[in-house]
């Protein structure tokens, strides 16, 4: 899965790269959920795409583009 398609699929790899993402901002995935107000075991089943509806799809772009894993 190529996470910079326009809308991203959930899945295992994509939480992997979110992950290390924000890792390499000196950050974590924790970390910027607990600053934006998600648990973060939502956000990895978002990521992992467990949570796929309209808002979960909005919410991975959106913690997508904070780590710097998708631009559009």
């Amino acid at each position: 899965m190529d996470p910079c398609k326009s809308e991203l699929e959930g899945s295992d790899s994509l939480l992997r790269k979110v992950r290390g993402d924000f890792i390499r901002q000196g950050t974590t995935l924790a970390e910027w959920c607990r600053s934006n107000n998600l648990d973060p075991a939502n956000a990895h089943r978002i990521l992992r795409g467990q949570r796929n509806g309209p808002l979960a799809r909005k919410k991975r772009m959106e913690i997508a583009r904070a780590s710097g894993s998708h631009r559009s």
